[in-house]
């Protein structure tokens, strides 16, 4: 008689963590597709810690509430309190869900890590755990002290990661500013020295003349044609070749194209007035840098008709910057589509390197852009408000 009780309390505590693991798994993975647009890593790792936290609070109720009623009422008093723990963590969904709209947070993809790893490795312990002490021939405080304990370490252990991966990347996100501020400070010194250049030169221009007048007189006219060669280099060179009114925008403008010129890279440029535009400077060197230097990059690729056409135009309080050039051409059934990149999801079109921080600076300041990639063409447009 004694076995049969007791396999009818294995029965009755498999039936209920069956509807409790069940219960569980519709509430995880409303977590993981809440966020698997976002980040199909971090989903994951959400997840599986939801779901270890979630088994130990059903767990830990469970024993509770068994201890106040008799065996007869057992299975209902535990049903109980595993709807208690499934009620806390939809209020916790609830809670988070709100306070993540209101911070409106940015939410960034993520590739596996070791903390990551971690994570769900530990999460899997702690639920074997959890299953292996059910099962002891134990007394109530010592299960429900062991699994409180657990639920302790857990939850300390997640806030330890989530503090560790915050400090990982606010150091990242230093780490990139400061690099944003030198790259500007290097188009920002390099634009004075230009400006100093032409106004050395315009102080020495008379002197030109008279070294040109001589040549003339004397009829050394080869020497002339080297010496007026020489000092159109000098002069394109020195001088900004465009003005939008905005001077990083020329400064990285004059650089990139002086580098795709050199290149053999055939430029077409259509510029409208930035004086509008309001973004900052270490935002416009990340932006218009990452857009040229791919651009820049996808030529070096070409062997023949290499070019990259710029136009910006301004339309209903808004800029339009669209840059076409050359890429290796695709085949027909892995060609690109026109897409938008309205989450941080991947995008699969040919310049991917810089796409990722084009799209954080784009969308940090309410803007959006499209991507075309059409055979051997490859298109960028960026709509950015003024």
């Amino acid at each position: 008689m004694g076995d049969f009780t007791y396999i009818g309390s294995v029965i009755g505590m498999l039936q209920q963590m069956i509807g409790s693991l069940i219960g569980s798994v519709i509430l995880t993975v409303y977590v993981i597709f809440s966020e698997y647009k976002y980040s199909k890593v971090k989903a994951c790792v959400m997840g599986t810690g939801f779901f270890t936290v979630i088994f130990l609070l059903d767990n830990i109720f469970w024993i509770i509430m068994s201890g106040f009623a008799k065996n007869s009422a057992a299975n209902y008093t535990q049903l109980i309190g595993i709807a208690a723990s499934k009620s806390i963590m939809i209020a916790a969904i609830i809670f988070f869900k709100v306070m993540g709209n209101g911070r409106q947070t940015e939410r960034k993809a993520a590739k596996w890590r070791y903390s990551y790893l971690l994570t769900v490795a530990a999460s899997v312990l702690f639920v074997m755990l959890v299953i292996t002490y059910q099962f002891e021939h134990a007394g109530v405080a010592y299960k429900l002290t062991i699994l409180i304990l657990l639920l302790v370490f857990y939850v300390v252990y997640l806030i330890s990661a989530y503090m560790y991966e915050r400090k990982q990347s606010e150091r990242i996100r230093q780490a990139e500013d400061a690099m944003k501020r030198h790259e500007t400070d290097i188009y920002l010194e390099s634009v004075e020295n230009s400006y100093q250049r032409t106004r050395e030169l315009w102080h020495d221009l008379k002197n030109h003349i008279n070294l040109m007048q001589v040549l003339i007189h004397e009829q050394k006219y080869e020497e002339l044609k080297d010496y007026l060669r020489i000092f159109n280099e000098d002069v394109d060179t020195l001088t900004l070749p465009m003005k939008s009114g905005n001077v990083v925008v020329d400064a990285l403008l004059s650089d990139k194209l002086g580098r795709a010129k050199r290149e053999g890279i055939a430029v077409s440029l259509a510029l409208c007035d930035l004086t509008g535009l309001k973004i900052k400077s270490d935002e416009i060197c990340g932006l218009f840098g990452n857009l040229l230097d791919n651009a820049l990059e996808a030529n070096r690729e070409v062997k023949n008709g290499k070019f990259m056409e710029i136009t910006c135009s301004e339309q209903q309080d808004c800029y339009y910057f669209r840059i076409r050039n050359r890429m290796v051409a695709v085949d027909d059934d892995t060609e690109a589509t026109l897409k938008t990149a309205k989450t941080d999801k991947k995008n699969q079109v040919g310049h991917g390197l810089g796409l990722r921080s084009i799209e954080r600076i784009v969308h940090g300041c309410g803007g959006q852009f499209v991507v075309e990639s059409n055979n051997d063409i490859f298109t960028i447009v960026v709509r950015l408000p003024r």
